[in-house]
């Protein structure tokens, strides 16, 4: 009898998948939380170097939504400081954009309903880190480590095929893969994975890295055969919960210029929507900047099912690429298109999130800063095909 009694008197241990289920109910349930991310994707293509990582460092609050957070954009060198805050019944953000010679712009803005969700999910650390513990299997226990000065047991895992472009999605390394042509649904292996979980049973941190897997799959593709990944990974460290009291504006924000996200595309016929100096280009033209930065719209690629429109832009560097907007419509009236990358090739891709039948009727860039720079209007009258 002497096992059987051991055995009802001890505790039962708990299996990996059931430690990660309880942490993700955890975080779930605190009121704020303070997290660190980083996102690691450097590659050489033609002779050339390109760090296209992220890092990012933030407070959030969850009732009533609050948010600062610090991230800096490798290939871009920017760093940017973000405030989200409920003010006057309303939510605003405040983002400060320090360029590579130090100096700092503040930009303020009301957000409508769809605006505030979408800031939400970008600072969302339940769904950064839920997904990974979620979505990990095959988990087994390593053994204690530190993690943000504190003790964390560590489990090794996989990402299974089928659920690495969720995860990818999750860390903020899904668009840049999008943008060089990647489909995460082309992999066929798993993707080894790290989860640390503190003692407390919240989680700590999770890591993955997918250097030589994506070096091999661009390898298989003739047109991709000269990229090669020096490095491709993805981590987030939650650095503590329930230790935000209150997010403070600094005084330097009070006086940031206030945006619409309709201003640059406003009465365009008169160029009149930000008050700047305004020149106007047609496709072709050769435009040159106050900075000396030279380009020249020469197409524009309508791609509804992957939800973008490629502007050929033809920048030699894409480090300098100028604030961009598109004036376009889809039947149901007209609309600006705010959110961009620029690709290795120095031309500008632009989210339409799923739209169908596109006329892009200009592209705008801004010369210099909303400001005190010029506005570019490029006519470009041309009408995408679903």
């Amino acid at each position: 009898m002497l096992p059987a009694l051991c055995a009802c008197g001890g505790k039962t241990a708990k299996t990996p998948e059931a430690v990660m289920l309880a942490a993700e109910e955890q975080l779930r349930r605190v009121d704020s939380v303070t997290f660190d991310m980083n996102i690691q994707m450097v590659l050489e293509a033609q002779g050339q170097t390109m760090d296209l990582g992220m890092t990012m460092q933030a407070e959030t609050i969850k009732e009533p939504v609050a948010v600062r957070c610090n991230t800096h954009i490798g290939m871009l060198g920017v760093d940017t400081e973000v405030y989200l805050l409920q003010q006057d019944g309303a939510y605003v953000t405040y983002t400060a954009v320090k360029d590579g010679e130090g100096k700092t712009s503040w930009y303020k803005m009301a957000l409508n309903q769809s605006e505030l969700q979408e800031q939400i999910d970008s600072y969302d650390a339940d769904s950064f880190f839920g997904t990974q513990l979620s979505v990990a299997k095959e988990l087994k226990l390593i053994g204690k480590e530190t993690v943000a000065g504190k003790s964390a047991v560590r489990y090794d895992g996989v990402i299974p095929p089928d659920a690495i472009g969720k995860a990818l999605d999750a860390s903020g390394a899904g668009d840049t893969l999008e943008l060089l042509g990647i489909d995460p649904s082309e992999i066929t292996e798993g993707l080894p994975i790290s989860i640390w979980i503190y003692e407390d049973g919240l989680p700590a941190k999770y890591e993955f890295d997918m250097t030589e897997m994506l070096s091999q799959l661009l390898a298989k593709n003739e047109s991709t055969a000269q990229i090669v990944f020096t490095a491709m990974g993805a981590s987030m460290t939650i650095t503590g919960v329930n230790n935000v009291q209150e997010i403070v504006l600094p005084d330097e924000a009070l006086d940031a210029q206030e945006l619409d996200p309709d201003d640059i595309i406003n009465n365009t016929d008169e160029g009149e929507g930000l008050d700047l100096p305004w020149h106007e280009a047609a496709m072709g033209d050769a435009i040159t900047l106050s900075d000396g930065t030279e380009l020249a719209v020469s197409g524009i690629a309508v791609d509804d099912g992957a939800g973008t429109i490629r502007v050929d832009a033809g920048l030699a560097d894409p480090a300098k690429a100028p604030l961009a907007a598109l004036l376009c419509a889809n039947g149901e009236g007209e609309y600006q298109l705010e959110q961009y990358t620029v690709d290795e090739a120095g031309n500008y891709v632009f989210s339409t999130e799923g739209y169908k039948d596109l006329s892009v009727y200009a592209v705008i860039f801004v010369d210099g800063s909303v400001e005190d720079g010029e506005i570019w209007y490029v006519d470009t009258a041309t009408t995408g095909e679903s």
